[in-house]
């Protein structure tokens, strides 16, 4: 009866009704919007998979997210009523996704960090430290400025440069059309897959 009563409310209101298990687990629905919510997951060991049903049978349930670290997800209901649960990751899933994460992160590492030995040929064959610097930097021609480096495909990770100097280039306080300014952006460490190396 009490189901009965919980089903009509829930299709009269056009709402969600969530569940958590196991009980460590809990989910909090907030309205976003019409016909958005946001679930928010709490006590979640870290990873976790999230699922759906238009009704509340035993068999009616669907996974909505597999598997996930998030922990505030955004969810739509397809129909007038719906109801969503959330349930501790399996253990082998858990392996799964870690080392997933894992490599992922590994590859930004190498992406961000190795040179893959290339050192020779873009110093000693090409020489393009020395086209970069310009040659009022001990380089040739006219050198290669922040607003041309990242016209051509070229990002900087602002997270590695100072915060005095992101506020800054915020400010308008910093030349991007100076050469200098991407041989300090490279000694700093901070264009991405670029290793610049100083004597």
């Amino acid at each position: 009866m009490k189901i009965f009563k919980l089903l009509s409310l829930i299709q009269a209101m056009a709402a969600c009704c969530v569940f958590a298990q196991p009980s460590e687990l809990s989910v909090q629905l907030r309205t976003i919007e019409e016909n958005l919510f946001s679930l928010e997951i709490q006590g979640s060991p870290g990873v976790h998979r999230i699922e759906r049903s238009d009704e509340l049978r035993a068999d009616g349930w669907a996974a909505l997210i597999p598997i996930t670290s998030d922990t505030n997800l955004s969810v739509q209901p397809a129909g007038p009523s719906a109801f969503f649960r959330a349930q501790a990751a399996p253990a082998h899933d858990v392996t799964i996704f870690t080392n997933a994460l894992e490599m992922l992160a590994a590859g930004r590492r190498y992406f961000r960090d190795d040179t893959f030995g290339s050192e020779r040929f873009w110093g000693d064959s090409l020489q393009i430290h020395r086209a970069l610097a310009g040659t009022n930097h001990g380089g040739v021609g006219p050198g290669v400025s922040p607003s041309t480096a990242l016209a051509v495909g070229l990002k900087v990770d602002v997270d590695a440069l100072p915060a005095s100097l992101q506020e800054a280039i915020a400010g308008g306080n910093v030349d991007l059309e100076d050469p200098a300014t991407t041989l300090a952006l490279l000694e700093l460490d901070s264009v991405v897959g670029v290793k610049g190396i100083f004597e």
